[in-house]
């Protein structure tokens, strides 16, 4: 009997799903790769849907990939539901669509080797973003 879980229908669409991030990114398999400290190779056989992507290195590729691990589930389908995963047919009303500039800012960011240059710029754009919010007025 085989007893090596094989990847499926989820693990392939989370596959998918890292794949067209890194794409939509314009990185390629060896940078992310890098980042990971594994192969291309490995990143082709995760992004195929051929070898499973274990919690912890999926946590990795959203840092890398700037998007919260949930962002690999989404729109999994509703025959999923049966499985645990959640589906929703509307945004949550909380958090507004992203401008049109996170992606570019998010192509470029991720481009910046520095791990203490990046943590600046979160910082900076945080205390921007902390300091807009206090200047709206209440309702």
């Amino acid at each position: 009997m085989d007893t090596k879980k094989r990847p499926d229908e989820a693990d392939k669409f989370i596959a998918k799903r890292v794949r067209d991030r890194r794409r939509e990114l314009g990185l390629s398999q060896e940078k992310l790769g890098e980042r990971l400290e594994i192969t291309f190779q490995q990143v082709q056989k995760y992004e195929n849907g051929k070898n499973r992507i274990s919690a912890g290195r999926l946590f990795s590729i959203s840092e890398f990939l700037l998007v919260p691990v949930s962002y690999f589930y989404e729109g999994l389908g509703s025959s999923d539901r049966a499985n645990g995963f959640a589906e929703t047919d509307e945004q949550d009303p909380f958090v507004p669509p992203p401008p049109a500039e996170t992606e570019e800012l998010m192509r470029y960011f991720s481009r910046l080797p520095d791990a203490a240059v990046r943590r600046s710029i979160v910082d900076f754009v945080r205390t921007l973003a902390e300091r807009e919010e206090k200047s709206l007025p209440r309702e």
